[in-house]
């Protein structure tokens, strides 16, 4: 039997938000917590098919989910009313970044270190919080 891991898993969108991104990480993520593994999701409320926060999911910068093999911890996109306004979208990835980095820090317990860092890019800004998260937190980054 393998060693049962510790991952923080950072990704723009995970379900029920079905970008393709968000299928990918979702079958990614349930195929590892079926091998037994602990898994710590940050990721976006969802706002994928609208281009806003779903209805049911708005009100808060964040939100935090206890599932059987972790957590999933939503932050605030920070989505423009229009995607055309590139300098809107870019302050929005910023802010989205920071949450996302933020939330990493204490997905699984504050500072608690885990075996690694999985960060899904694009957007690029994900990379650069997987790589802080695993300064804080050990492990490896994929």
């Amino acid at each position: 039997m393998t060693k049962k891991l510790r991952l923080i898993v950072l990704c723009p969108h995970f379900e029920p938000d079905m970008a393709p991104t968000g299928v990918v990480m979702t079958r990614i993520v349930h195929e590892l917590a079926a091998r037994g593994h602990e898994l710590h999701v940050v990721t976006s409320l969802p706002w994928y098919r609208k281009h806003h926060v779903e209805t049911g999911w708005a009100g808060a910068l964040w939100r935090i989910e206890k599932t059987q093999w972790g957590s999933i911890s939503r932050v605030q996109p920070f989505a423009g009313q229009t995607k055309s306004n590139l300098f809107r979208r870019a302050i929005g990835f910023i802010l989205f970044s920071y949450f996302v980095g933020l939330r990493a820090l204490f997905a699984g317990r504050f500072w608690r270190r885990v075996d690694g860092v999985l960060a899904m890019s694009p957007p690029l800004t994900l990379g650069l919080i997987g790589w802080h998260t695993k300064l804080f937190r050990g492990g490896k980054l994929v």
